[in-house]
């Protein structure tokens, strides 16, 4: 079903006429194309990540025991690509707002051994989609479809916080 959300309408119209073996008598052809951009969601393609920041660090003692990381992190939904259609028409395509931020607090433990040096790093993971937004026209007067340009933009969905710990 297309809504007014999804309808950008661009009419065009022309008027010709021609002469016949008659100067009276004249060929009026008429035409109106509406046109928009639709949207498909063509599916996840992959994980993508974040830089790796350093969370914390030990220095090397001669002491064993646990180091421990938590934080409260905000992140947020995001869009790489030209965006085509509305950004409503994008959240639903998707099934996801595409710039909700969301804050949840996240932790990493580690076992420390004496005589190393510790760091633990962060990054948050996002699952990326792929949307094809395409160009429809239509021909108001022949009912037909046609198709132009083809644009994809790339939605990253905010998954977690991954960890890592690093002995030097």
């Amino acid at each position: 079903m297309i809504t007014s959300d999804d309808v950008s309408p661009s009419i065009q119209m022309s008027v010709m006429s021609s002469q016949s073996n008659t100067d009276d008598d004249q060929l009026v052809h008429t035409s109106a194309v509406s046109s928009w951009w639709d949207s498909t969601n063509l599916g996840k393609t992959k994980n993508v990540y974040s830089s790796w920041s350093v969370a914390t660090a030990s220095k090397a003692s001669n002491a064993s025991g646990t180091l421990s990381y938590s934080k409260s992190f905000t992140s947020s939904n995001s869009w790489t690509g030209t965006l085509k259609i509305t950004k409503a028409k994008l959240d639903a395509t998707v099934g996801f707002n595409t710039t909700k931020s969301v804050t949840s607090t996240s932790g990493f433990s580690v076992s420390v051994k004496p005589h190393k040096s510790y760091k633990i790093y962060y990054r948050r993971v996002y699952q990326q989609y792929k949307v094809k937004q395409r160009k429809v026209y239509y021909d108001n007067w022949s009912g037909k479809f046609s198709y132009g340009d083809t644009v994809y933009v790339y939605p990253k969905k905010y998954q977690y916080i991954e960890f890592k710990a690093v002995a030097e």
